[in-house]
């Protein structure tokens, strides 16, 4: 493997951390929508600092954290030895790492939160640690394949887990509905479902991924299961923990 390692996400120059706030914005920005999810952490990071109550720093910062979550939980595979090259902060976060997630590794604020973000930037960049494609998602692809939103392919994921659901029950209606995860496996319980056949689930994830994932899912029954899909009557959640986006067969 080269120095440079493989992937395709571009040097974050520490310079970058330290420009006035303006110009900090415009990179994350630009990072977002280059789909460079944890150089847009580290750069939030660094506004939040300046500007704890900027809006904007406060979205990208959520969303980041968002499609991060799996990797950051995880605990690290380091997938190379050499250290030649790494700057402090990051060979010392290499040293660290070894079946450790990179959350426990990450201050929980401030200057050394950033510092750390950056050198784990660093450590991905160049390939230190293996990384499912699904981690990174579209920041891993080669720039000449065409970058798919990770909703969209979130979205289609779970039109292609309804479609396996519904072939198993091909002459029954089915309805699409969400829950707080905790009550996922009580909800057949409930008396809006009583008489369901099977309640199965389609999707999990962030309250506000799974309204916008509902909402693709229904278009796409209504127009794909025209005389198959009904409404459910059932009051949707309001927590904002983890949901469920889940199919019920026949109620």
């Amino acid at each position: 493997m080269s120095d440079e390692g493989s992937s395709n996400l571009q040097p974050l120059e520490r310079a970058t951390l330290d420009a006035p706030v303006a110009r900090r914005i415009d990179a994350m920005l630009e990072r977002l929508n280059a789909y460079d999810f944890l150089a847009a952490l580290a750069l939030a990071e660094s506004v939040r600092i300046d500007a704890p109550e900027h809006e904007l720093a406060a979205v990208c910062r959520k969303e980041a954290l968002s499609v991060l979550h799996s990797f950051l939980e995880s605990p690290v595979r380091i997938a190379r030895t050499d250290t030649g090259g790494l700057s402090e902060d990051a060979f010392t976060l290499l040293m660290a790492s070894d079946g450790c997630t990179p959350a426990s590794l990450l201050p929980a604020e401030g200057i050394e939160r950033v510092r750390a973000l950056h050198a784990l930037h660093d450590l991905v960049r160049l390939e230190y640690f293996e990384t499912r494609e699904n981690t990174f998602v579209e920041a891993m692809v080669s720039p000449d394949e065409p970058r798919v939103r990770i909703e969209e392919r979130a979205n289609a994921a779970a039109r292609d887990e309804l479609r396996r659901v519904l072939e198993l029950f091909p002459n029954e209606r089915f309805g699409i509905g969400r829950c707080d995860e905790i009550d996922f496996s009580s909800l057949w319980r409930t008396p809006e479902f009583a008489a369901a056949k099977e309640i199965l689930p389609l999707a999990v994830g962030t309250a506000s991924d799974m309204i916008r994932r509902e909402n693709d899912l229904k278009l796409h029954a209504h127009d794909a299961y025209v005389d198959r899909f009904i409404l459910l009557a059932a009051k949707p959640p309001t927590s904002e923990e983890m949901q469920v986006l889940y199919v019920i067969i026949a109620p």
